[in-house]
């Protein structure tokens, strides 16, 4: 079964804790596309509660992700602001934790960029989690 439709299969089950956190695993060490799509399936309500963060361990997926990430940095508001969510708490993670990402700079000048623009949203939701991804990029 393809991850998609695993996630899909999941969901029906309302997410079985051990099956749940066995797919997390197994998406943190697949494509990094498809993590994100299963991220941002995920994340169609951006103010609903979650179960399980589907975006847990997307640093895994290190510079491959990163730069995927930062594609998607230019696409509608909701793909962009989960881009930016996930890219603000993967450069956090590479700096403290993993390596120094050899795009540093750069990297944190187009996600800055990115969530000023997404900061002036006429989507509450967007604009809330652009400024708290603003906090954890702006504290580097």
């Amino acid at each position: 079964m393809d991850q998609l439709n695993q996630y899909k299969d999941l969901k029906a089950r309302s997410f079985p804790f051990e099956e749940t956190l066995e797919f997390l695993n197994q998406l943190s060490n697949g494509d990094p596309r498809i993590h994100f799509e299963i991220y941002c399936l995920d994340n169609q309500n951006l103010t609903e509660r979650k179960k399980f963060d589907f975006g847990f361990k997307y640093y895994d997926h290190e510079e491959e992700g990163a730069e995927y990430l930062r594609s998607q940095l230019c696409q509608e508001e909701t793909r962009a602001i989960n881009a930016a969510y996930l890219l603000s708490s993967c450069v956090n993670r590479y700096i403290n934790i993993k390596y120094q990402y050899k795009c540093h700079d750069v990297l944190r000048y187009e996600l800055l960029h990115a969530l000023k623009k997404l900061s002036f949203s006429e989507n509450v939701a967007i604009r809330r989690k652009s400024l708290i991804c603003m906090g954890w990029v702006g504290c580097l």
